[in-house]
């Protein structure tokens, strides 16, 4: 994509912030230029309607910009919009296969570009769940990569880890890990998965040795903000307890609760006291996938400071769960212990 001055930007986020019928009539025009740079300008604006959260109208525009004017970066902003939808069910799985198809068919005849290659294996993975795609097609997919790119891009990276992850090679993906570059092997999801995968050759190595094999496996979702995950991550690390986590000013909230929900039991969710109102609208939302993914017996609430809130309304949304107070990890673990998450 290339660089556009920061007038073009300016416009663009006006444009992202009005209504969705102001939305049509400006990218209409651009899709249907035959002007490069019209059409640019329009990839450019599905780019920030995604990161502004409007999926939907992302995958409109990218749909349309690639029906008229096909190109690996509309393609890739195609693809990665309908994968949005996907995974929260706001369309059939068999949308996100068929511009898979159509994205993987347009790539397969062009050089690599690492972009359009990480968003493919990322949706190949998740298609790989429900048998729409096969373990061919990632390899393929995969094998675009030049031997110098396959480790040094993290988005790539992820998503072979993901792939080894899921055939439970978890012996591989630690040592490819350790021959990362300086800079992967500091990236937070990696270190992630890396993690996740010396704690799944623990419990392989350990699952005939104690009658609490079952219950330690369970994973557990902790979600707060990134200085509050660190420090709980820690503590339950230190209880062989496989943790995943999410961090509430996630740019893709929903990404990330979809991928570090998976196969979780329990979710724990950490709420501090110093929240804006923009930060409760995001809390509202987690709440209510959580209790949509685990139900309320399965979700643990800790509010900072007593339930300081700043809205009637998020305060409304609070008094439908139960509630403990953070004050301190030893009161935090002292909580758990009591509720039976943690022993020893």
């Amino acid at each position: 994509m290339p660089l556009y001055d920061p007038d073009l930007y300016k416009e663009i986020d006006q444009v992202v912030g009005n209504t969705s019928e102001y939305i049509r009539e400006y990218y209409v025009p651009l899709a249907d230029s035959a002007n490069v740079e019209d059409n640019n300008k329009c990839f450019a604006l599905a780019v920030q309607l995604r990161k502004a959260g409007k999926k939907s109208l992302s995958y409109e525009v990218s749909k349309y910009l690639t029906e008229k004017h096909a190109s690996l970066k509309s393609y890739n902003i195609y693809l990665a919009s309908t994968y949005d939808l996907a995974i929260t069910k706001a369309i059939e799985i068999d949308v996100l296969k068929n511009v898979f198809d159509a994205a993987w068919k347009f790539y397969a005849e062009e050089k690599f570009e690492p972009n359009i290659t990480a968003t493919l294996l990322k949706c190949c993975n998740y298609l790989i769940e429900f048998n729409e795609a096969s373990e061919t097609e990632f390899e393929e997919i995969y094998n675009k990569c030049p031997e110098s790119e396959r480790l040094n891009n993290s988005f790539i990276v992820t998503q072979y880890f993901k792939r080894l992850i899921a055939k439970k090679k978890y012996q591989q993906v630690i040592d490819i890990y350790m021959t990362l570059p300086l800079k992967l092997k500091n990236n937070k999801t990696l270190m992630r998965l890396r993690k996740s995968c010396e704690n799944g050759n623990a419990f392989l190595d350990s699952r005939n040795v104690s009658a609490n094999t079952n219950k330690r496996s369970n994973k557990i979702t902790i979600i707060s903000r990134s200085e509050y995950i660190e420090s709980i991550a820690k503590i339950l690390n230190n209880f062989s307890i496989d943790t995943n986590v999410v961090d509430i000013n996630s740019i893709d909230i929903i990404e990330s609760l979809n991928q570090s929900t998976y196969k979780s039991t329990i979710a724990i969710l950490v709420i501090p006291k110093e929240s804006t109102e923009c930060d409760q609208i995001r809390w509202t939302f987690v709440l209510g996938y959580c209790v949509h993914k685990f139900s309320k017996n399965n979700m643990i609430l800790f509010v900072e400071g007593g339930n300081k809130v700043e809205t009637k309304f998020f305060s409304v949304i609070l008094k439908m769960f139960e509630k403990f107070d953070y004050t301190s990890e030893l009161d935090f673990v002292t909580k758990l212990g009591s509720l039976g998450i943690i022993s020893g």
